[in-house]
């Protein structure tokens, strides 16, 4: 599955940034106003569930807050979630919606991807 994801991605990211006819377009504000409100979503979601990590403290072996940061790094809980972001905040919303106008498939790869 991880595997499959990070493919799928990578691939999204490579056609998202290639200039098409459609691309070339206007893209209408509601045709991305999805992946806005998704990409906002995400990040509350994100920032709920991450625990206050004082960063500096995580600089010294064995206190607390480096625990803290391992446990998380090491779980698998926020995998979809953080994919799900980063493409998003990557591609864009806007280039999202560019990608999806283009025909079918690449609606059907975003649908399977998001």
């Amino acid at each position: 599955m991880r595997l499959s994801s990070l493919v799928l991605t990578a691939v999204v990211f490579c056609v998202v940034g290639r200039p098409t006819v459609s691309s070339a377009e206007k893209v209408p504000d509601e045709s991305f106003e999805p992946y806005t409100g998704m990409l906002e979503n995400l990040s509350v979601e994100l920032t709920a569930k991450l625990p206050p990590i004082d960063l500096e403290k995580t600089k010294t072996p064995g206190s607390n807050e480096e625990g803290q940061l391992l446990r998380l790094l090491s779980s698998k809980s926020l995998d979809a979630v953080l994919v799900k972001y980063i493409v998003l905040l990557e591609a864009t919303p806007k280039g999202m919606a560019e990608f999806e106008q283009q025909g079918a498939k690449q609606a059907a790869l975003v649908r399977e991807l998001l």
